[in-house]
Formats: C-alpha cells, structure tokens, sequence
C-alpha cells in the first residue's frame, strides 16, 4: 500500500472537527468509536512495516540519505509541486535522486513553505474550509515529503496527487461561491484545457524511449533517466546510443551500481569485454551481496579467458544460495576452462537438473565429458544439446567435429550443413563441411560449400585449392584453371603455376599448359613435375 494512507484517520478527524463537531474534543466525544475504529487500520500497517521491512530498503533511516538532507529537498518538492498546482507544466516523470546540498541552497523555498504551512495552521485554528483544504495537503504530503528518507525518489509528481483533490475541491468552491453565474464555463474551459495538456502529455508515454528522452529533455543530469534510456536503445540492439547514455549515468553517479552494471553487460554486447570487467567490477564493490552483478562480472571473466579469478567470485556467491542453477552453470564453464573435468560435470549435472532445458548447460557439460572421456562418451551428451537448441551453431559444430572423429561422416554432414545454413557468413564453416564433402567423393556439394567460403574470402588459398580440385573431379578444368590463376597470383610457387598448367591442359589448351609449366620452371628450376609435363605435352604436339 502506499504511505500516504497512514494519514486517513488523522484526515477523518480533522475533517469531523472542521465540518461536523466543531472542535476535537467535542468529535472525540460524538463519534470516538469510529474513530478509533479507523486508527484501527495502524495495526496491520505496524505489522507489515514491522515484519517486512523498509519497501525494499529503500524507505527510511539508516540507508545512507540522512532525514536533514531528506528534510531540505523536500523544500524544493514542495515548491515544485505547488508550482505544477497553478500550471502544470513541464512535467517530469523522474527528477533522480539528487539531494539538497545545504540549508542556504533551499533557503527561498524553505520560507515559501514554512508561511504556507503556518496559514494553513492559522486558517484550520480558526475554522475555516481553507485551513481544513490546505492542511489536509499537508498532512498527505507528511509521509513522503518531510524527514523520512525515501532514498529512490526525494521529489516524486505522483505524490501530489491526492493532496490536489482537496486542494481542487476547495478551489472550486470558492470559484462557485465568488462567481456562480460565470463557474461552469470557467470550469469547463479550464477542464477542456486541462484535457488537452493532459492528452499531449500521454502521448509522452507512448513508447518507453519518448518518456525518457523527455525526463532527459527536462533533467539532462538525471543519471538514473540516462541509464534508463540506455537500457530501452541497449534491449532495441541500438548499442552506440546506449553506451553514451550509460557512459553519461556512470560520469554523473559513479556510485550507481545498477547503472554501472548495465553498462558492463551494454560494452559485453558490443565485444568490449575488457571495458566490461572495469564496469561490473566497480559494480560489485558497491553492491557487493547482489547475485545478479556478481555472476555478471564472473561471465565477463570467463568471457576473458580468467576461470581462476572467476571461479573465486562464483563460490562467494554459492554461498549464498547453492542452488541456484546460473550460479552452478557459470561455476563449472570455470572449472570447464581449468580443465577440471570431474568437478565441472558435478556441477553443470545440478544444474541440467534444476534448468533441464537449458541448451548452454547441456553444451557445457558436454564437453567436459568430452575432456574427461573422449568423443564416444561425449556424444550423446553433444547431440541432446544440439537438439535443445537446433540453431546454436557451437553445437551443431562441436557435434560434427565428433561424429567425424568416431568415424560417422555422413552423420556429420548434417551437422556441418545446420550450421552453414545457420552462419552463411562463416568462410570456416564452408570449407570443412565441403572439405568433409570432399572426402566423402560427393565433389557437386564440395564445390557449392568451397564456392561458398571463397566469396566469402577470396584470397583464402587452401579454400580456392580444394574448390579446383572438386571441379578438377567434376571435369569442369576451364573453371578449376581460373582458381589455380588466382592461387599462382595470391602465392607464385612453382607448384601453384603446374596445377594450372594441368588444369590448362585437361581443358585442351596446350599452349597455356606449356606457358603455366614454363613459368613454373623459371620460379624452381629443379622442379620434375613441370619439367616431366612439358615433355608430355612436346610428344603431344608432335604427334601426327
């Protein structure tokens, strides 16, 4: 519930003391039942606030926001929402949790509101309606806005909402009283043209980025709006514009944990894992018991090739909670990495068992049974994480390179070409699946896959070799010749220029055959395979 409700017995009785008794204690002796029927309500309040805590550690004392520091912002909240009273505009939907810095920074505010407050006083003191709509305001306003820290939000809009009713209920009945003729067209031009700011203002909200770019636009130093903002562009894959929002939120606040670790996860997602450690690092010492930055700054470790370091900051947080399946998972991807084989299948197999349907785990403990036992043991284990996870390109490879270990090539063909079909912007992928083709004698396939990885990299030799040779197989010489002419380009050996000049001479052109061996010749004098095919070709010639 909300802490504003607190007051509604102290509202009630004021309101019987204004309206209805004429004094307290003539309304304590007419109706105290109901009240005390009402402040009933506190009991439970007491229980909650008792067994569960301040809201989530982020209401009251002892938190690191001292109740004078609390005590003077709220001089400028109060201010600001009176403002917002006569005009509503601008609007900001979060002001951050910046404090008042001393007394002499609010001193203006501080007596606006201290007069405010001794008229209310005097006017309810007297009787009147006004000291009774002006002190409820207040007295609503006392739970949130007066020394008892709410650390996330010192100055918050939505509060004032329930203070304005009485204020607006006491507004327009002095309106219908001074003015009972003009009251309901003021009333409704003034609801019309509240109507329309109102509208204007929800279209502020229509997407989660325009209510932050506007908070921004109100607040540029809101370090909680710029992290905010990086986190709706970090999830939309708009990550340049993300990391200067989060760069922005860890320049303004460098003791804002969460901010500081999304920016680590922000620079992990864009491959700057080393940046990401100084983040997630900075995260951890000032939120040194959150489960989440902690295991955050383990992943990144591992991700940096460092199990040791990792391995320590996974275990402090098993200590915590010993079953929890990412902390397991990332513990034995550490043991995994220090070749610690047993002791990574014992925890990445709790962890299968709490999240049985999570791909990385089942992968990961694959390949520690792979380190500890082999291909054979390992495979099933490979294919049951391939088949979590059909379009995780590490396991369909890892799958293949194990089935064509243990000798199941066909088998491994299917992997082979998942995963091409998966990353076609892979020239690696390309060339094993087409050199496994190849092996395989199924030379039309080979020479698709080797096509493949070579638009991908044409001055990959070994890639424009294997492609001549299936099309060597297939006797297609014309197009093997044209991949041997860019081999003797990319790497002029004299072995280079002979397979062209065999190419040159199974396509029928002997003059080519006979320059290509040449050429060769010239580049390795002593090189017999070219001298040799020059004779060939000679009795070739002179043959009638």
């Amino acid at each position: 519930g909300k802490e504003v409700m607190a007051v509604a017995p102290v509202i009630a009785l004021m309101y019987d003391r204004t309206f209805l008794a004429g004094s307290f204690a003539e309304a304590w002796r007419r109706r105290r039942g109901l009240h005390l029927a009402v402040a009933a309500a506190w009991l439970p309040l007491a229980w909650l606030v008792a067994g569960h805590g301040q809201r989530a550690g982020t209401v009251g004392f002892g938190l690191g926001t001292s109740p004078w520091e609390y005590l003077l912002t709220q001089c400028a909240a109060l201010t600001t929402y009176a403002r917002l009273v006569l005009w509503p505009h601008p609007l900001v939907l979060d002001y951050g949790p910046e404090l008042a810095t001393g007394l002499a920074s609010v001193a203006v505010q501080a007596t606006l509101i201290l007069a405010l407050l001794g008229l209310a006083v005097f006017y309810f003191w007297i009787r009147k309606a006004v000291g009774f709509g002006a002190g409820a305001a207040f007295v609503v306003l006392a739970p949130s806005s007066s020394f008892v820290p709410l650390t996330t939000q010192p100055i918050a809009e939505h509060r004032m909402y329930l203070p304005l009713a009485a204020l607006m209920a006491l507004a327009t009945a002095a309106l219908v009283r001074l003015r009972p003729r003009e009251a309901p067209v003021m009333l409704a031009a003034l609801g019309m043209t509240l109507g329309v700011i109102t509208a204007a203002r929800v279209s502020d909200y229509a997407t989660e980025e325009g209510i932050w770019r506007d908070t921004l636009a109100r607040r540029p130093d809101n370090a909680r709006a710029h992290a905010s903002l990086g986190g709706v562009l970090a999830r939309e894959g708009r990550l340049p514009e993300a990391l200067d929002h989060f760069a922005a939120a860890a320049r303004l606040r460098p003791d804002y944990a969460d901010a500081r670790n999304d920016y680590g996860a922000a620079l992990s997602q864009a491959g700057r894992d080393s940046e990401a450690l100084v983040e997630h690092a900075a995260a951890v010492r000032l939120k040194p018991d959150d489960p989440t930055i902690g295991l955050n700054l383990a992943c990144t470790l591992l991700r940096l090739e460092r199990p040791a370091e990792a391995r320590l900051q996974l275990e402090r947080l098993l200590a915590q909670d010993e079953q929890s399946p990412p902390v397991l998972a990332a513990l034995g991807q550490a043991l995994l990495q220090e070749q610690n084989y047993d002791a990574a299948i014992e925890r990445l197999t709790v962890a299968l068992r709490l999240r049985p349907a999570e791909p990385l785990i089942a992968f990961h403990l694959a390949l520690a049974w792979q380190g500890r036992a082999g291909d054979a043991v390992a495979l099933p284990h490979l294919l049951h994480a391939a088949a979590l996870a059909p379009e995780r390109v590490e396991a369909r490879l890892a799958c293949a390179a194990a089935l064509q270990r243990t000798g199941q090539r066909e088998a491994a063909v299917e992997h082979f070409a998942a995963a091409a079909r998966l990353r076609p912007d892979s020239p690696e992928i390309s060339y094993n699946w087409g050199t496994l083709l190849l092996e395989l004698k199924r030379e039309e396939a080979a020479a698709a896959a080797f096509k493949s990885a070579v638009a991908l990299r044409p001055d990959w030799v070994p890639a424009r070799h294997n492609l001549a040779l299936a099309l060597m197989r297939l006797r297609r010489p014309a197009e093997a010749a044209d991949h041997y002419s860019a081999i003797a380009r990319l790497e002029p050996t004299a072995q280079a220029w002979h397979n062209l000049a065999l190419a040159h001479a199974e396509a029928g052109r002997l003059a080519e055959a006979k320059a290509a061996d040449e050429h060769a010749l010239t580049l390795e004098p002593s090189f017999a395979p070219a001298r040799y095919h020059l004779q060939l070709l000679e009795a070739v010639r002179k043959k009638p």
